[in-house]
C-alpha cells in the first residue's frame, strides 16, 4: 500500500510495521520506504504458512510525522491511501489469492501553528511595554 500526504509541511520520521498479525511472514519488501520528498511512505508484506488466516479489525503500519515546515497560518495535510499501479489483484489477499474486499480512506488534517509571526510580534511588544511600565512605576 501506498500512503501519501503534502510533501514540504510534514516528515514521515519512522514506520512500525505491525508483525504481530501473523507469526511467520516475508518482507517487509520495500527496504527504504519513507520517501518526505515526494510526501509518500510504500511497503508490503506476505504472511506465509504455518500461519493462519485472520479475522477482524488490525493495525498494519504506524507511522511517526513531525511538522517540517515554519507555518504562520492554518493549514490542512491531506492523507490518501491507495494501491501500487499496476498491483491491482495484489493488495490484500486470501490464502487463495483472492482480494478481501476492503476500502481506502483518505483523511485530512488541519495543523495549527503554536505561535505565527504576527502573534510572536504583539507578544513581545506588550511584554515590552508592559516591562517599560512596571519599571516607572517602581521609581
Amino acid at each position: 500500500f501506498i500512503v501519501s500526504w503534502t510533501a514540504g509541511v510534514i516528515n514521515c520520521l519512522s514506520e512500525e510495521i505491525n508483525t504481530g498479525i501473523w507469526p511467520y511472514y516475508q518482507g517487509p519488501w520495500v527496504t527504504d520506504p519513507i520517501d518526505n520528498e515526494k510526501g509518500e511512505y510504500h511497503q508490503s508484506l506476505t504472511a506465509k504458512a504455518p500461519s493462519e488466516p485472520a479475522n477482524g479489525t488490525f493495525w498494519l503500519a504506524n507511522l511517526t510525522f513531525t511538522v517540517s515546515a515554519t507555518l504562520e497560518q492554518v493549514i490542512a495535510v491531506n492523507f490518501t491511501v491507495t494501491k501500487p499501479p499496476g498491483y491491482d489483484n495484489y493488495v490484500l489477499l486470501n490464502i487463495q489469492a483472492d482480494e478481501i474486499p476492503h476500502a481506502y480512506q483518505s483523511y485530512q488534517i488541519t495543523i495549527i501553528p503554536e505561535f505565527t509571526l504576527t502573534l510572536l510580534l504583539v507578544a513581545m511588544t506588550i511584554s515590552t511595554i508592559a516591562t517599560i511600565i512596571l519599571k516607572r512605576r517602581n521609581k
